[in-house]
């Protein structure tokens, strides 16, 4: 069961995630860096995986979550190569994660995020490449031809700075996987009920955080 108890004082490493999740809803790459960069030299500490999926994926329409998508842009002008080798990102010592670089480098971005749905965290050299890849820094191995930029989801400037919790994102799995048990019309009180018994919360705190975050059942009917 996920539980949701009352916020403490924000440890530095909750504090990194937040600022990494901040630069990315605002669009400010170059800070998404520095978050990621600060958080691969913290000891013991890893970026879980889902904090950073939902900039890969199609989101429900007006959901805060992700207001911008990660795109990937060439480095340089030309076409890439179709076929490059990948040797150098094999022998850096990636472990699970190889394969969501290597997809990255060829310019696949589907497939990396098929990839990075089957990871759990990021840590230490995966956090310092991934860090590479939003500044474009020359440390890249030259395999990358490609590297992150954002994209807004919709017409309109998204807000500035737009304030996200990692208590957002893991209420939001749950959430999805409410709506994904209970799409029907008739449903949504059954998918209520389900993310309360994960999280103990109430059923109007539920009913609100659908609406604040956006992730509900187009088949539902509007009123709470």
């Amino acid at each position: 069961m996920v539980k949701f108890e009352e916020a403490g004082p924000e440890s530095k490493e909750v504090t990194l995630v937040s600022s990494l999740l901040e630069a990315l809803g605002s669009g400010i790459i170059a800070e998404a860096a520095v978050a990621l960069r600060s958080r691969a030299k913290l000891d013991k500490f890893d970026l879980p995986a889902e904090q950073l999926t939902p900039y890969f994926c199609e989101m429900p329409q007006g959901s805060r979550l992700a207001p911008r998508r990660l795109i990937l842009g060439k480095r340089s002008k030309g076409r890439p190569k179709s076929t490059r080798d990948l040797s150098e990102i094999q022998n850096l010592g990636l472990g699970k994660a190889t394969a969501f670089f290597e997809f990255i480098a060829v310019g696949n971005v589907e497939a990396a995020f098929d990839e990075l749905s089957n990871l759990v965290v990021l840590k230490g050299k995966q956090l310092e490449l991934l860090a590479y890849l939003f500044d474009d820094d020359d440390s890249l191995p030259k395999p990358f031809a490609w590297r992150f930029k954002l994209r807004a989801r919709r017409a309109g400037k998204p807000h500035s700075r737009p304030s996200f919790s990692s208590r957002d994102f893991a209420l939001a799995r749950v959430l999805r996987e409410a709506v994904h048990k209970f799409p029907h019309r008739r449903e949504k009180e059954a998918a209520i009920h389900y993310v309360t018994t994960q999280t103990g919360m109430g059923r109007s705190a539920v009913a609100a955080a659908m609406d604040r975050l956006g992730v509900r059942s187009p088949d539902w009917k509007i009123e709470n």
